[in-house]
């Protein structure tokens, strides 16, 4: 019942709400853990559409809220059609961000939500893998490009979040996928050959 009354008010318009509710629900995943597991399609269900309605801290704070839903009910969150609910609306925010701006600072939880989803899902998330791989490579790209051609360099940590949050990304796709990441590389149109040609 609990659950039941935090998911209804993820639906709220109201920005305070929004930013409670994701707040308060990570404390009941942390608090429940694994004995969330029966509960998670009707709480995918109700994050997800907020994954386009929310903006600012409410949408960090449900990013955030992804990755803790990972990190403490395990490979659960990857069980038979749960990650169809989550994933694509994820990658759909992610590409929408990355194209505004790769140096969008929504990108950061977006990738550490992604990162511990990866790891937790195992060969699971097989099917989502080649595009977060690319999606990764690409900001890492393009960070590295802006700071070619404005002739800056990192100076403090904050500069380097992006790379280092992609980073833990491709580390968390290392994990998850095992054995088969050598052969998510090779189906890599675009990096694919820069590491087998090292």
């Amino acid at each position: 019942q609990v659950t039941e009354v935090f998911l209804r008010t993820l639906s709220s318009q109201n920005r305070r709400v929004q930013v409670a509710s994701c707040s308060a629900f990570g404390h009941v995943v942390d608090a429940a853990g694994d004995l969330m597991a029966p509960y998670l399609e009707n709480v995918f269900q109700a994050l997800a559409p907020a994954l386009s309605a929310y903006h600012g801290r409410s949408l960090v704070l449900l990013l955030q809220l992804f990755g803790n839903i990972a990190d403490c009910c395990g490979p659960a969150i990857a069980e038979e059609m749960l990650p169809v609910i989550y994933m694509p609306p994820i990658l759909q925010l992610w590409n929408k961000l990355a194209t505004e701006n790769p140096e969008h600072r929504t990108l950061l939880p977006l990738m550490e939500s992604v990162a511990s989803i990866a790891m937790t899902s195992g060969m699971s998330f097989q099917p989502y893998a080649l595009e977060c791989f690319d999606n990764a490579m690409a900001i890492i790209e393009a960070v590295q490009l802006v700071l070619t051609t404005s002739g800056e360099t990192i100076e403090n940590e904050e500069d380097a979040d992006p790379i280092v949050c992609a980073a833990d990304l491709l580390d968390g796709l290392v994990e998850g996928t095992t054995n088969n990441f050598p052969s998510l590389l090779a189906s890599s149109q675009r990096y694919g050959q820069h590491f087998f040609s090292v």
